[in-house]
């Protein structure tokens, strides 16, 4: 079975678009309170698992 979902997301320009765009085997996002830490990081995860099918998350 395949389940088809669209996920829009645009990142904060600045530290957040770099840290989800970024290529680095080990990134960093540190940020205060309501930075969008969690937000790029879940992107990250779910664009990592998207181009590498099978990946466990």
């Amino acid at each position: 079975m395949t389940t088809e979902l669209k996920v829009t997301f645009t990142a904060n320009p600045g530290a957040q678009e770099d840290f989800v765009k970024c290529q680095d085997p080990f990134p960093a996002f540190v940020g205060g309170f309501g930075s969008g830490k969690t937000a790029a990081g879940c992107l990250k995860v779910f664009g990592y698992m998207l181009t590498n099918p099978g990946a466990n998350g």
